[in-house]
């Protein structure tokens, strides 16, 4: 969020560069950079959650990259959140699967963007209701980012805990969430205070629906 002064001062020009491209068919000489600097908006507008102009300058990123590419990959994914974000999860689920086959035959793929797309999948799979695929996914990013060590490993354990949740497993869901490295000293008191409203929320949904039963 600091960045976002600096990312508000540069958008203007971005929206004005990819607009005269497009009003004049201007090619450029380097179109991979190009497409990097807009697909870095791209991402600061997703953020902001200013969708509709996001969409716009992701297919001028799409436009100038290699389909093979690592970077190509990332343009795709941010796509997909952004269907998912707008209850799209079907077409979300084919832009991710799009993302993943470039990134694990990308030379030199990285492991992380490998265990992103498998996140991502997962929360599809979450949100059409497909709870088998959906732990698979998010168990197969949970197993590289612990085996990187990487320090993403807390959005894998919050995201298997909300399948989980759905699932009704909720033993197994408060297990996995306690995990998370940046909840390793709360309690309930003060993990409800928090603001987060994903697991609270998920957490009443679930007692509601038990509720009913």
């Amino acid at each position: 969020v600091s960045a976002w002064v600096e990312c508000e001062r540069c958008l203007p020009h971005v929206l004005f560069l990819v607009k005269q491209l497009k009003k004049y068919k201007l090619s450029v000489s380097k179109p991979e950079t190009l497409a990097e600097l807009i697909l870095g908006c791209c991402w600061y507008l997703y953020e902001r959650e200013n969708y509709e102009k996001a969409l716009e300058l992701i297919h001028s990123a799409l436009e100038n990259l290699n389909t093979s590419t690592l970077a190509y990959a990332s343009a795709v994914d941010l796509h997909g959140l952004f269907l998912l974000d707008n209850n799209k999860p079907t077409d979300a689920l084919e832009k991710f699967q799009i993302a993943l086959q470039v990134r694990e035959s990308a030379v030199g793929g990285d492991e992380s963007l490998v265990a992103s797309s498998f996140n991502n999948i997962g929360l599809v799979y979450t949100e059409i209701g497909d709870l088998e695929q959906a732990n698979a996914y998010h168990q197969k990013a949970i197993d590289i980012r612990l085996r990187t060590k990487s320090d993403r490993i807390g959005n894998s354990y919050r995201n298997m805990s909300s399948t989980l949740l759905r699932m009704c497993l909720t033993d197994q869901a408060e297990e996995m969430l306690a995990r998370c490295p940046s909840l390793k000293d709360f309690n309930d008191e003060t993990f409800l205070k928090t603001g987060n409203p994903r697991f609270p929320g998920h957490v009443k949904e679930h007692e509601r629906d038990v509720r009913n039963e």
